[in-house]
């Protein structure tokens, strides 16, 4: 019996019972969340999701580590809460807007699914119109009155008659004379027409509207009845006129349908010309002699000669100079032109008037004779002055036919200019070296280097990467989002820029030109100017450009105008401007970050994860 009490007692010792679990009261407090708690030392004491349709509460104890944030939807329609429930409207619940197309009528609509596509009142004389829109629920009919006259359409406005609207019909006595009224209101009551052939007398009725004067024409050729009836004339009418064109000769005519139409006397030298007309039954013909020296009329008058008539023939000797004469009475005796360039000469004779001078223009280039040949220059004849033109270079000119139009020595640093000036032949290439630093003119001048002047070859950037990138926190962009780089700690800054891709444009829309130095975390975190705590004091550098847009975008580090790093998220399409493939476009809250840091398979996409931001830790 001893030996077991001592083999339990010996059991107990070298095995020792496991500790007795605290009941739920003791646990609760542990900063622990154990089985069965919801929260312990960070219990909520307020819940907000920042739904507007959503009743926020706390269902459970902090007391005993139970609390928890619910969220029920709010189903009611009920004005002032700040939600529009699924199924509320404007009429039920005041914080619901108008919603055109919901087929219920609210303010300020004027239809709602009901609203009319055409109007027609069936009524002729208003005019029907669709004023408004289904669209924006405005649509409404419009039934104006017609007050206009107009044809065809179907409506005799007031104050209209079939003479102004062809809707109308005719009425007699209403004071307009309308189709197949000859009057209405004006009906005559005698006839003259003050034409003293013809008979003048009443037809018709007032009544009707019908009444109208008739004027029968007189047709008999009566003495005295005032009247010229057709057909007659003044020798069978003594009321007719004499009539030019009725082929009778009536005083004054000198004819009548026999009028002559030309006159010739078969006499060179007169003038056959017709006096008086044949519409006035006045023609006859004159015959006058010709005194005037007329070229082409067959007759040479007196005192006419070759040259002021062309029916006269030359006649040399009678000191005017006609027809082939080269000269008559004043045929020349000596040649002088007064040119250099000429050698003078009389030919022909003065007796047969065809003396005349010649001038022989010189062709030879010949020193000390006063004349500049054509084809001579001043090197080939001293009498020549330079010339800028002939295309020979003479003194003072530099070019002559082959002036440069432009300059190109094919040396970007060197500005080409032409001097001078061609139309002078003093046009000449100059060609300056370049001594400016100065960005996209293909030359790096003496002592410009790749700061001051792009066109210049820099030392080899820094080992710098993208290490981390968040750009879409919940709710309004700034107090969070945030660019982190990568590099050896003091590596410099200086000549960096982080530069923002929109992958919509493939445009640039932002830019920030770096300054510092890595320190020993080997991180450099940039983050805008609205940055909260405690990102604000993790942040090396400032910058509202660090709030980098929602994707698909791309973000490049560049050094100089050399692209040392770039990461591209989400699909860009042809304005993809990262490396490899892109990235995935993150979600709100999470952000791009470098899978292992310092490393770089230039491929986005194996390169970045998404993750929870990390702002200046490694």
């Amino acid at each position: 019996m001893r030996i077991s009490v001592l083999c339990v007692g010996l059991l107990f010792a070298c095995n020792p019972l496991p500790p007795r679990p605290l009941p739920p009261a003791e646990q609760c407090g542990n900063w622990t969340i154990d089985p069965g708690e919801t929260c312990d030392g960070d219990c909520p004491s307020a819940c907000d999701d920042g739904v507007a349709c959503t009743l926020d509460r706390i269902e459970g104890s902090s007391a005993e580590c139970t609390s928890a944030c619910a969220f029920d939807p709010i189903t009611l329609c009920d004005s002032g809460d700040g939600c529009c429930p699924a199924g509320c409207d404007s009429t039920t619940d005041s914080d619901c807007s108008t919603s055109c197309g919901n087929g219920i009528l609210e303010e300020p609509e004027i239809c709602d699914g009901d609203c009319p596509e055409t109007c027609d009142d069936a009524v002729a004389c208003t005019s029907d119109t669709l004023v408004g829109t289904a669209e924006t629920c405005s649509a409404s009919c419009s039934f104006s009155p017609i007050t206009s006259c107009v044809d065809d359409d179907g409506c005799c406005a007031p104050g209209c008659d079939s003479v102004s609207d062809n809707d109308c019909s005719a009425s007699c006595g209403n004071g307009i004379v309308e189709e197949g009224e000859s009057c209405d209101g004006d009906c005559p009551t005698e006839c003259s027409d003050g034409v003293a052939c013809t008979a003048d007398r009443l037809v018709g009725s007032a009544e009707g509207c019908s009444l109208a004067c008739s004027f029968a024409p007189i047709e008999a050729c009566e003495d005295d009845d005032g009247c010229c009836a057709p057909g007659c004339d003044a020798t069978s009418d003594s009321d007719c006129s004499a009539s030019c064109g009725n082929g009778v000769v009536e005083a004054p005519e000198l004819c009548d349908g026999d009028c002559p139409e030309s006159c010739d006397d078969r006499v060179a030298c007169t003038a056959d010309r017709l006096v008086g007309s044949i519409e006035g039954c006045s023609a006859t013909c004159a015959h006058s002699p010709i005194s005037a020296c007329v070229d082409d009329d067959g007759c040479c008058a007196p005192g006419c000669d070759a040259t002021n008539d062309s029916d006269c023939s030359a006649t040399c000797g009678n000191d005017v100079t006609e027809g082939s004469e080269l000269c008559d009475g004043d045929c020349p005796e000596a040649c002088d032109d007064g040119l250099a360039c000429t050698t003078d000469t009389i030919v022909g004779s003065a007796a047969s008037c065809s003396a005349a001078c010649a001038h022989a223009p010189i062709t030879s280039c010949i020193d000390g004779d006063g004349c500049c040949a054509p084809g001579c220059d001043s090197t080939s004849d001293d009498d020549c002055s330079p010339s800028c033109g002939n295309g020979v270079i003479e003194a003072p000119e530099v070019c002559d036919g082959d002036c440069p139009a432009s300059c190109n020595d094919d040396n970007a640093c060197t500005t080409d200019s032409l001097v001078g000036s061609v139309a002078l032949c003093s046009a000449r290439c100059s060609f300056a070296p370049v001594r400016a630093c100065r960005n996209d003119d293909g030359c790096c001048a003496p002592g410009c280097d790749a700061f001051s002047d792009n066109d210049c070859e820099g030392a080899p950037a820094p080992t710098v990467l993208i290490n981390e990138v968040y750009y879409d926190e919940p709710g309004a962009d700034g107090a969070s989002v945030f660019i982190e780089l990568y590099a050896p700690e003091g590596t410099s800054l200086e000549g960096f820029r982080v530069v923002a891709i929109n992958g919509s444009t493939g445009r640039e829309y932002a830019s920030i030109s770096l300054s510092g130095t890595f320190d020993t975390s080997e991180l450099f975190v940039i983050a805008t100017n609205r940055a909260a705590e405690p990102l604000r004091s993790a942040a090396h550098f400032l910058s509202d450009a660090a709030d980098l847009q929602n994707g698909p975008d791309s973000v490049q580090l560049r050094f100089a105008s050399d692209i040392v790093d770039a990461l591209a998220y989400g699909n860009s399409g042809s304005n993809f401007a990262g490396e490899g493939r892109a990235a995935e476009d993150v979600s709100g809250g999470n952000s791009l970050t470098r899978n292992a840091v310092g490393t770089d398979t230039d491929d986005n996409s194996v390169d970045f994860v998404s993750g929870a931001p990390t702002p200046g830790m490694r």
